[in-house]
């Protein structure tokens, strides 16, 4: 007997990582939060508080065998931004990739462009 093959999701490129994308519920944080998840990345897609949007990111994603959650913040202020990351932390243990898109950068973020998770 052979062992069965394995699943597009256990082969893909980015297959056990999480990725953190703010921005996400429309635009180029929308873009990147999907091709993430098409490449097997569970994806926390951040919204500011209007859940609607971000909500069909993750219903789009999941529709397609992939992983999300919406996750409410405002990455301006720096408390937000904190119970964020502990969020995805709580529910899945681990961040990996971050992606910054849309407003996090513009001068008196609470958020820094980086490359690695804090």
């Amino acid at each position: 007997m052979t062992a069965p093959e394995p699943s597009a999701a256990e082969t893909a490129p980015l297959a056990g990582k999480t990725a953190l994308v703010t921005g996400a519920a429309t635009g180029i944080g929308k873009a990147i939060a999907t091709a993430l998840a098409a490449h097997g990345a569970q994806v926390a897609v951040n919204r500011d508080h209007t859940p609607e949007p971000a909500e069909k990111v993750v219903a789009d994603i999941q529709a397609a065998g992939g992983s999300a959650m919406a996750v409410a913040a405002d990455v301006s202020s720096r408390a937000e931004y904190q119970a964020m990351v502990e969020q995805v932390l709580a529910s899945w243990g681990r961040w990996d990739v971050w992606s910054l898109t849309g407003q996090a950068d513009r001068p008196g973020s609470g958020a820094t462009t980086g490359t690695s998770a804090p």
